[in-house]
């Protein structure tokens, strides 16, 4: 066998193990929106977790495969530039609700980010 169909059946295989190991889709009977989108691991588990405490059900999608693609997580906002960042995605009725609970670990997070106010010279 040549690199290319190594390669090929490499992706294959881990394209179906993910699959396999994802969690199921849970139905709804609205459309989902996506609420939350980065590429920041911790930020993404701390939403998950306030949206479990909340019962709001949602899907995490390209969460798992942000490691597989190219050269990881790189770039803007740490996250991978194939797959983009994680998306958290909650059913249309509980969009403001999530969207409430998840302004203040975003606004949190940025001016955690902000560099202190320096001397002024």
């Amino acid at each position: 066998m040549d690199i290319v169909t190594v390669l090929l059946l490499g992706a294959i295989i881990v394209v179906a193990i993910v699959l396999l190991f994802s969690p199921p889709l849970r139905r709804s009977s609205s459309p989902f929106v996506t609420v939350l989108s980065t590429g920041n691991p911790a930020l993404l588990a701390l939403s998950k977790s306030i949206l479990e405490d909340a019962e709001i059900p949602f899907v995490a999608n390209g969460e798992g495969v942000q490691d597989l693609f190219g050269l990881g997580r790189i770039g803007p906002g740490g996250y991978n530039l194939i797959t983009g960042p994680a998306r958290i995605q909650v059913p249309l009725n509980y969009e403001k609700e999530a969207r409430v609970l998840l302004s203040d670990i975003e606004t949190s997070y940025n001016q955690a980010e902000e560099p202190p106010p320096g001397p002024s010279a």
